[in-house]
């Protein structure tokens, strides 16, 4: 059995959802503008008016680090991938360099829980793009190959000019950190415009700057496996600054044989990561939240404490494979309304 793309929007619309059953602001009210990029739905929220401007300014910087990190097409990843699949050392576009050092770091922290490397991986299982989705998981054999010969990001050298990898060939995929990229640069324009007050949803992952009309901007979580009518798996308040993300087993999955296949991939088994339905963690930075939450999903329950504080993160929240919740104390001390497990 197929499932696409359509759990992004979902996220978005539970997210939605928690927003408007608040009460209308008193002091001033919240314009919506709603932009798409990077392959899901993104609603920009401002506390007052918004200028067409800025928001076509959004869109073009969406549009361009879509086009920038895409594995698709023929912008500077795709380009530094095709170079990847024969030789060790490709050229490191000047507008790659940052996002590459980051991950880097990014992978490092995480002991290889996040990994951009696994782009050959997330290809063969055909999460990399719509048309590639399978109904079938690969052949083993071909899945043990992709393991064998895929280069690290935590083991490859950057310097100003380029990238080198352990063998060719190598793909890259930015798929579980350039979202929160996009959101932290599009948050950083949306400050130098003199907007101090608003919400980005991307999808489901949210960032915001200042309040809605003297409060806290207030999003839900979604509950990996909806039941009795309850949908959101806890709520909370969000100050400005934060961001939080959340990676889950149905955002992109098949079922064969009963068996659920979703896209977090394990950058160590080249399989789908096991132990977990979803992971949300909380932090200043979207895009160490971004990663992070595919970090945290990829350790599951028995390392989740040790990996979060390795990369940083003081606030997350996991949902075991159970069913059961697992949550740090600064978590617990954020969220309100915690489903029961």
């Amino acid at each position: 059995m197929k499932q696409t793309f359509i759990g992004l929007a979902l996220c978005a619309i539970l997210a939605w959802g928690v927003w408007q059953q608040r009460p209308a602001p008193t002091h001033s009210d919240v314009t919506h503008r709603e932009l798409f990029a990077l392959g899901t739905l993104i609603q920009i929220s401002v506390a007052g008016d918004i200028d067409a401007a800025v928001m076509n300014q959004a869109q073009a910087a969406l549009n361009m680090l879509e086009q920038r990190w895409s594995v698709l097409g023929d912008g500077e990843l795709a380009q530094l991938n095709q170079t990847l699949q024969t030789q060790a050392r490709a050229a490191l576009p000047t507008t790659l360099h940052d996002g590459f050092v980051a991950a880097r770091q990014l992978c490092l922290d995480s002991d290889g829980r996040f990994d951009p490397g696994v782009g050959d991986l997330v290809r063969l299982w055909g999460f990399d793009d719509e048309d590639h989705f399978r109904d079938t998981p690969p052949p083993t054999p071909q899945l043990k190959a992709a393991l064998q010969q895929r280069s690290s990001l935590c083991d490859s050298a950057i310097d100003a000019q380029s990238v080198v990898v352990d063998q060719p060939p190598a793909r890259f995929d930015f798929g579980a950190s350039a979202k929160g990229r996009a959101v932290d640069e599009v948050m950083s324009l949306l400050r130098a415009e003199g907007i101090n007050n608003a919400i980005i949803n991307a999808g489901g992952d949210i960032k915001v700057i200042g309040q809605r009309a003297q409060r806290a901007w207030r999003i839900g979580i979604r509950h990996p496996r909806p039941h009795d009518g309850r949908t959101m798996l806890a709520s909370l308040n969000v100050h400005d600054g934060e961001a939080i993300f959340t990676s889950g087993d149905y955002e992109r999955f098949l079922i064969h044989d009963g068996v659920r296949y979703h896209h977090i991939i394990d950058p160590r088994t080249g399989y789908p990561a096991q132990g977990s339905q979803s992971a949300t963690v909380l932090h200043s930075s979207a895009e160490r939240a971004d990663a992070a939450a595919t970090a945290l999903f990829v350790a599951g329950p028995t390392d989740a404490a040790s990996v979060m504080q390795n990369m940083g993160v003081e606030a997350w929240l996991l949902v075991d494979a159970n069913g059961d919740i697992h949550a740090s104390d600064a978590m617990r001390a954020r969220v309100d309304d915690l489903a029961a497990p």
